[in-house]
This record gives structure tokens, C-alpha cells and sequence, in this order.
């Protein structure tokens, strides 16, 4: 029948088997075309299509191009739906059955980057492995549909491969889902290898046997100008998202969780391989999150990346969001780790790698930070908060920390460092966990050219924001903002170290013991008195003051109310600044005399003759203070000085002049003039009364 010019059959079968007059008709031009109302059947695609007789010389797709005895028939060049090409939308999200549409998908493909149109695709559909390799691809996938991977996909087989040029998938509320393999790591749901101007938008993908999306190629056709935008990543067996290699890649607020099965289960791992054409710069991330990986939620590790060259990078992390991650206990939020812990960085690697983010109860530490050369890794810029670490207790002390900073593991020979750190740390908790805000472990290997400039509430189970386990040097400066603490016993070098960047206070008369300036080239001291006894602070065996001739290596005798700035220079300590004149003890008590500050008498101490003691207490009339006559413990001292003293009014000369020999009025005379005189004497407080 003829309606409005058209040829109309109900289905694919009907318009493939059209009879010799139906083709004459078409091909004369009795009829315009043929309309097609379904596929399968009547009214099972989204809408009818119009085909019509073609003569380019195109394959049958059974789609978009249908033979039909002789005659080549080609759908107007309009948006289609993968129904149109016979898709079949029988998938299972739980079982994986379903019909294979991946040849349908191909053509399905072609057909939207041969005509630039855009490519629907609502429902279910099951799938082998298949590729986007043709540029100018288009699609629009509906909420609640699912693109399923199947049980039989090869264990290095990916779910959808992109490496065409301009290529769009609008995704939001879609998924891409394959079955959890229990070995292999490489079988990705989604890898953009050779893909250029590639921009995937609000899908999640889901499980599979390797990574969610794996960007990065083994060529220098690398992934350039790559968009991911609102995806999703959940239970993926090895990464949430890789970023292998690439130029100008943006994952822009991805959520990331679950990924465990195999190392390194992390929400995003940033570990380009060790090929020389591999490049990685302008990563961007802006506003990740990252949840319940058993590994880092974000992990970044360059050191492969220089094996064959030296290169360059540029990453820039900002305001990531880390829940629960490190949930085998042994990471956290953020791990920045160098080579696979077994060999040393091989050349450059130029450029600062940036981080801004906040990690909430991770398994172990916030941050983890190991294995960085700094004559060849970049800089590393992080400015991170951390609540609540630790929530697996792990048996060793620093993974419960909140940050930890080690100088190598395994066979690794190499320092650690590059760092700038800004930490905001709190444990929130009724009962704290972490063990401490800051742990150096650097039994292996020196840790150097680090700063760190930590706020933490020391709400720990150790008793101090840092525990610096040093064999080796931890080089850099580390401070901590209004931390105050106390010290009221002597101390040995192996634990002074923990109070470097703290507000000192020691208390009792003790001895606190600096560690080995050379071990510590730029870590500071702010040490003050806090109460009437004597402190001695003692040089490691070994080691000098710098700023005093080089040579001397006597105590510091810390008087009261004295503070002091210490920093560890290459020439031992130097006195950055104090309140009052520093004294040293010399053993032998043979040194020149010094000036301090009391609120009395000297009563301890070992003082030599000459020692002035200013009185911190003084009143009108008293003495300024006291000078060592006798040196000794505490010697033997005498006041001196008086201040603001008294004058008594003027007292007259009364008194007549007296004779050669004395009469009684003339002795009067004198007695009065003394009473007067002792009188305005007491008044003006000279004498007692």
C-alpha cells in the first residue's frame, strides 16, 4: 500500500524481503521510501525511520544501510537509536545473560560518526568487548540503562576502548558494568588509549577486572585533551580511575569507591609507566571523591615514570574529598610513594605537583609520603586536613599516625624529600586513636629538603604532635602552631627530637640534651623556663654552638623566666634569639662572669665571682641586686645598689657656735638640731621608725 509516497513495513524482516514490484516501485519513484515502524516488530523502537534508495555504495549494517534483494536502501541521516540497528535490550545487571549486541553497537557507532548525529541508546544491553576507533562519535545514553560486559570477556579484554578523535558520551544516571574477575588486573571497563578531545559524562561503572577508566597509551599517540565529568567508579578490582599518561586530562568531580582485589586499590592512582614516549602533563582534578578503597583514595607514584628519560609533569589535585579510604589499615587518604620501593629514581622527573583535600577516618595514615629523591623527583605542594585516622589500628605505631613521612623501605637507597606541607590535624573522638600527628620513620635512609607547618590539637595516645624515629637525618624545618607542651624530667637526645617546632617548656631542674645538629640541619627549638629552677640544655657528644667561637660545647644554663630559639646549622646551634644573656656552664667554673635575672637571691646553681644577678622583684629602696663574692653552689653573695632612694626634708643648722669650752645651752643646742634631723630622717622613711 501507498501512504503519503511512503512504502510502510513493520519490520526489519518485512523491508528486507520486499517483492520485484516493490523494488521496481521504489527504484521508478512510485514511492519516496520506506517507512519502517519497528525492528522485531511492530512498534518495538522508539520511533519509525525513513530509508531510502541509495546509491553509494555502502555495507549493509542492518541499520542504518539494508539490502533488499538489489536495491540499497539508507535511513535519512537523522539521530537513531541502538534499537534501530536490532539491539536487543534483554541484559541482566545481576547475572550478565543476554543477548551479545556488540556488533550492533559497532554499527551503531559508524553510523553516528559517518553522519555527525547523535546516538541514543535506552535499556539494557549486554556486550563483548568493543571500541570507539572512528572520530566524531555522539552519545546519549538514558538513566537507568546499563552497557553489560560479559562473563566471557578474556582477562585483558576492555568493556569499551576509545581511541577516535571528538568523541561525546552523555551518561548521567547510565552504567557500564562487567563481573568482578578474581585474577588479572588489566580487563578495564573503560580505556581511552589513543582517543583525542574524549569528554565522558555522568556514567558509573562498576566492577570489572582491572580498572574503572584507564587513560593512557604505550605510544606517543597518548590521550590528549581528555573530560571526565560527574563519573562514577565502584568495587573495581584494581583502580577506581588510572591516569597512566596523557596531555591535558580533567577528571571533574569524579566519585570513586570500593576498588579492592589487587594492588594498588586505590580511588585514582597516578602512576605513569616506564615507557620513554609516555608523557603526563596538565592532569587536573578538581573535587574528587573518594570512598571505602582498600587502598590510598589518592595515590600518586612518579618514579617509573623516569626510567627511560627525564621528563616533565604537571598535576594539580584540587579539593579532594577522602572517606574511609585504607581500609586494609596499612593507607589512607593520600599516598605520594616513588618506585615500587626497590629502585632508585633513574633521571628528572621537572615540575610541582599540587594537592589540595580533606581525609575523614582513614584505615591508616592521612598522608603517606616515602621514597622521593629530591636530587630527581618534583615538588610536592600539599595542604591537606586529616580527622580521625587510623580506624584499623594497625599494630605498627606509624599507621596509626596522621601523617607519615618515611625515608625508604625495602631495598631503597636513596633520601626522601621534596615536601611542603600544610597540615590541619584532629582526632574528634570521645577516646583518640592516633598515635601521633607526625611520624618520621627513617630507620633506611635521611629525610631532607622537607617543610612542614602543622596545625594539630595533640589529641594523641603517644603524648606529642611528632615521633621522629631517626637512624638517619631528618633535614628541613617542621613547625607546629600554638602547640605548647612541658618537659619536666631530664630528656635524652633520642626523645628531644620529638619536640622540634613546639612551644617548650621545662620545668624542675633538669637537663635536656639536643640531638646532633648535623642530623637535623634547619629543625628548631622554642625552649623556655617555666618556673624558679635551673635548666641545663646539653650538646650531644660531639657536637658545638655555632655562634660561639665555634668551639664551645658547654651547657646552656637556662635562667628563670628565659626563653630561646635553637636552630641545627651544619656548624652545630645556633642561638636564633633569646630574652636575656645566655650563660654557659663550663665544667671547670672557669669562664668570665655573666648577667641573669632572679626574683631573689641565688640559692642554687653553680655561679663563679663577678656573676651580677639583677633582682626581678625590686621595690624603692631595695637593692637592684646581688654580686657574686665567692663563686660556688651557690656562692656566697652580696647586694648592690639602691633604687629610688629617699631624701629628707631640709634640716636647719639651729645650733650656736660654740665656745672654748662647752655650756649647757650650747649642748642643748645641738641635741635639738639631731632630734630635728631624726625626725624628718624617719619621715622621709631613712629610718626606721
Amino acid at each position: 500500500m501507498i501512504t503519503n509516497q511512503f512504502l510502510i513495513k513493520n519490520t526489519m524482516a518485512d523491508m528486507r524481503n520486499l517483492s520485484a514490484c516493490e523494488i521496481v516501485a521504489l527504484e521508478s519513484g512510485c514511492y519516496s521510501g520506506v517507512e519502517l515502524l519497528g525492528y522485531y516488530e511492530k512498534g518495538d523502537t522508539p520511533y519509525p525511520v525513513e530509508y531510502f534508495v541509495s546509491q553509494d555504495n555502502l555495507p549493509d549494517d542492518g541499520g542504518s544501510v539494508i539490502l533488499s534483494g538489489t536495491l540499497r536502501l539508507a535511513a535519512m541521516a537523522k539521530d537513531l537509536d541502538l534499537r534501530h540497528f536490532g539491539a536487543i535490550d534483554d541484559g541482566d545487571e545481576l547475572s550478565f545473560s543476554g543477548t551479545d549486541n556488540r556488533q550492533q553497537i559497532g554499527h551503531f557507532i559508524n553510523y553516528v560518526s559517518r553522519t555527525r548525529t547523535t546516538g541514543y541508546i535506552n535499556g539494557k544491553y549486554s556486550t563483548s568487548a568493543f571500541r570507539i576507533d572512528v572520530d566524531n562519535v555522539s552519545l546519549m545514553i538514558a538513566a537507568n540503562s546499563y552497557i553489560l560486559g560479559r562473563s566471557d570477556m578474556a582477562l585483558t579484554e576492555k568493556l569499551m576502548g576509545i581511541g577516535g578523535d571528538h568523541i561525546n558520551v552523555d551518561a548521567y544516571g547510565a552504567f557500564f558494568k562487567s563481573p568482578v574477575k578474581n585474577t588479572g588486573e588489566d580487563n578495564h571497563i573503560i580505556q581511552i588509549d589513543t582517543g583525542k578531545n574524549v569528554t565522558i559524562k555522568g556514567v558509573k561503572v562498576i566492577g570489572g577486572g582491572g580498572d574503572g577508566f584507564y587513560i593512557g597509551s604505550t605510544s606517543s599517540n597518548r590521550p590528549t585533551n581528555i573530560a571526565l565529568i560527574d563519573v562514577k567508579t565502584d568495587n573495581a578490582r584494581r583502580n577506581g580511575i588510572s591516569c597512566i599518561n596523557g596531555v591535558n586530562v580533567k577528571l571533574i568531580r569524579p566519585v570513586c569507591e570500593g576498588a579492592k582485589g589487587t594492588l594498588p586499590m586505590a580511588g585514582i592512582d597516578i602512576e605513569p609507566n616506564s615507557i620513554a614516549d609516555e608523557r603526563i602533563e596538565g592532569l587536573y582534578i578538581d573535587s574528587p571523591i573518594t570512598r571505602d578503597n582498600n587502598g590510598y583514595g589518592l595515590l600518586v607514584t612518579l618514579g617509573t615514570y623516569v626510567n627511560k628519560a627525564e621528563k616533565d609533569v604537571d598535576i594539580n589535585i584540587v579539593n579532594h574529598t577522602s572517606i574511609r579510604d585504607g581500609q586494609d589499615g596499612f593507607r589512607g587518604g593520600l599516598g605520594i610513594v616513588g618506585t615500587g620501593h626497590t629502585y632508585d629514581w633513574q633521571h628528572k622527573c621537572n615540575g610541582i605537583v599540587r594537592y589540595s583535600g580533606q581525609v575523614f577516618l582513614p584505615g591508616g595514615p592521612g598522608l603517606v609520603y616515602h621514597s622521593q629523591n629530591p636530587a630527581y623527583a618534583p615538588l610536592y605542594e600539599v595542604d591537606i586536613y586529616i580527622q580521625d585516622c587510623a580506624t584499623k589500628q594497625n599494630p605498627a605505631n606509624y599507621y596509626k599516625s596522621a601523617v607519615l613521612v618515611y625515608g625508604g623501605v625495602g631495598t631503597v637507597n636513596f633520601p626522601n624529600g621534596n615536601l611542603t606541607l600544610n597540615a590541619k590535624i584532629r582526632d574528634t573522638r570521645v577516646t583518640p586513636l592516633t598515635f601521633t600527628d607526625v611520624y618520621i620513620y627513617n630507620t633506611n635512609q635521611e629525610i631532607e629538603q622537607i617543610t612542614m607547618h602543622v596545625d594539630a590539637d595533640n589529641r594523641t595516645t603517644f603524648g606529642t604532635p611528632l615521633v621522629c624515629n631517626s637512624a638517619h637525618s631528618f633535614k628541613g624545618s617542621i613547625m607546629f602552631k600554638d602547640m605548647s607542651l612541658e618537659v619536666s624530667a631530664t630528656t635524652a637526645a633520642s626523645s628531644t627530637v620529638n619536640y622540634f617546632g613546639t612551644n617548650l617548656t621545662l620545668k624542675n631542674n633538669i637537663g635536656f640534651t639536643l640531638p646532633l645538629s648535623s642530623q637535623y640541619i634547619g629543625q628548631e627549638f622554642n625552649i623556655s623556663s617555666g618556673d624558679n629552677s635551673y635548666k641545663n640544655i646539653k650538646l650531644s657528644a660531639g657536637d658545638k654552638w655555632d655562634n660561639v667561637n665555634n668551639v664551645n660545647t658547654q651547657d646552656i644554663v637556662l635562667n628563670v623566666k628565659q626563653r630561646l630559639k635553637l636552630r641545627a646549622t651544619d656548624r652545630g646551634w645556633l642561638l636564633i634569639n633569646s630574652n636575656d644573656t645566655i650563660r654557659y656552664l663550663f665544667a671547670n667554673s672557669v669562664r668570665p662572669p655573666q648577667i641573669a635575672y632572679l626574683s631573689t637571691i641565688p640559692t642554687d646553681g653553680t655561679w663563679v665571682k663577678g656573676d651580677i644577678v639583677y633582682n626581678l622583684n625590686v621595690v624603692d629602696g631595695q637593692s637592684l641586686g646581688w654580686q657574686c663574692q665567692v663563686g660556688g653552689t651557690p656562692g656566697v653573695w652580696k647586694p648592690f645598689g639602691t633604687i629610688n632612694m629617699n631624701k629628707a626634708d631640709f634640716s636647719a643648722d639651729s645650733a650656736a657656735a660654740p665656745g672654748v669650752t662647752y655650756v649647757q645651752s650650747e649642748v642643748q643646742g645641738i641635741l635639738t638640731e639631731l632630734r630635728d634631723l631624726k625626725s624628718k630622717m624617719r619621715a622621709a622613711g631613712i629610718l626606721m621608725i
